[in-house]
């Protein structure tokens, strides 16, 4: 709520295989996709990921009208500036919301604990690839889902 007692309304946005198309780095995937040692030049290419523009061209329209912008990506923090880097110029937002070095819970249980820091609810609108995600959201926060056209190449295997 703001301060007029008045419902803020939310847009979310996941980036990998949603605002942002990874498919750059697929043969970076990790061996061991259990170790998070394993990870780092996967996560490192980020910077090099294009934007997937059918969903940037979502992304903006949906937030013409939201109130409050949201990133949520299960990279870890520890690559914020290679996160922002494809985006800077094409949007704004409010939070990004990145994973710990040491969080190793799946992307669904990471996103419901940013969604109740949020407090998603129905109205909210949330852009993403993942099936669990999108239906967490959906099912725990009625929030309307608007699936991506591609599927973060992590999710391919």
């Amino acid at each position: 709520m703001n301060q007029k007692g008045m419902t803020m309304k939310i847009l979310v946005s996941d980036l990998d295989g949603t605002l942002l198309n990874n498919e750059q780095r697929k043969d970076a995937l990790p061996a061991n996709p259990k170790n998070n040692l394993d990870w780092h030049e996967f996560n490192q290419l980020c910077a090099h990921d294009e934007v997937n523009t059918p969903m940037l061209e979502v992304f903006l329209k949906e937030q013409k009208n939201a109130d409050l912008t949201a990133l949520v990506t299960s990279r870890p923090i520890s690559y914020y500036k290679e996160t922002i880097k494809p985006l800077f110029a094409l949007i704004e937002y409010d939070f990004i919301f990145m994973r710990s070095v040491d969080d190793t819970r799946p992307c669904s249980e990471f996103k419901k604990d940013v969604f109740n820091t949020l407090r998603l609810q129905s109205g909210d609108v949330v852009l993403e690839d993942h099936d669990g995600v999108i239906r967490m959201a959906q099912e725990i926060f009625g929030a309307t889902t608007i699936k991506s056209n591609i599927t973060c190449v992590s999710l391919k295997r």
